[in-house]
């Protein structure tokens, strides 16, 4: 996650459109979110991005994808120049963000959906709530519920590491964020709810053991559960397939584009 902390420096303008617009705003649940949209089309694909992080983390993807689909990208609440919450948004609210967008923007059209990281637990918890109006989901390196409640029985003293550097890493506005983040997922318990079995899905796991790991995830042991963790998750689909890359980190979609794209070009 250490990776995954950039600024957005884009303006909003405050007009919905579905046609090639490089970037507005949208009015959702009472807030005011950033929010870009391309491209037209009877396909919507979103994009949930991991955890401060926005639109511009796909660009690249974006800009290779068929003129025929409508890509929507957006920062959440609290992140970027998105407005926030009075109290940082947990991930109900995250889901409940993310349902008024596909309700903006996908009514009567097809919806697949991407996450990475962060955003992967959202769209996994959006799409066991709603599966019968997702076509597809893609899935980057995604958070697991349970993934602290594993690390933490495998090795409390280096999640408790990774809490004070990241903590000394993040702008106040983020680590309020992520100290909520992680007290809900300390309630999650040990065992994980797999996916929707009939819902076409693709997952993509590093499974790259870093030299110098700077988070547990990182090491062998913490690869070693993460790799668990997506079985588990992965576990009860019987349409899609989850891939494991060895050479590539948690970025996959910066690292390794095209493996991200023809991914996605079978969910399309």
């Amino acid at each position: 996650m250490h990776k995954l902390f950039t600024a957005l420096q884009v303006s909003l303008i405050a007009v919905i459109s579905c046609f090639s617009i490089p970037s507005n705003a949208a009015s959702i649940n009472g807030l005011e979110l950033h929010v870009v949209v391309s491209g037209q089309g009877d396909t919507v694909v979103l994009f949930e991005s991991g955890f401060g992080r926005g639109p511009s983390a796909w660009d690249s993807i974006v800009a290779q994808l068929p003129t025929d689909i409508i890509a929507i990208r957006y920062a959440r609440a609290g992140t970027g120049q998105s407005e926030d919450r009075t109290q940082p948004s947990g991930i109900e609210q995250h889901i409940q963000d993310l349902s008024s967008l596909t309700q903006l923007f996908s009514q009567g059209k097809k919806l697949v959906l991407v996450g990475h990281s962060y955003g992967g637990l959202v769209t996994s918890e959006f799409a066991r709530r709603y599966s019968e109006h997702v076509t597809g989901l893609l899935l980057i390196d995604p958070t697991v519920a349970q993934q602290r409640v594993w690390f933490k029985a495998a090795d409390a003293k280096a999640v408790s590491a990774e809490d004070a550097l990241l903590q000394n890493m993040l702008p106040a506005k983020l680590q309020r964020q992520l100290q909520q983040l992680n007290q809900e997922l300390e309630l999650a318990g040990h065992e994980v709810s797999p996916l929707p079995s009939d819902l076409k899905t693709i997952l993509l796991t590093s499974t790259r053991v870093e030299s110098e790991p700077m988070v547990f995830v990182e090491t062998t042991a913490g690869k070693a559960l993460w790799l668990k963790l997506h079985q588990a998750l992965f576990a009860g689909v019987r349409n899609g397939s989850h891939m494991r890359l060895n050479t590539v980190g948690h970025n996959i979609m910066q690292d390794e584009p095209d493996t991200v794209l023809n991914a996605l070009k079978t969910l399309l």
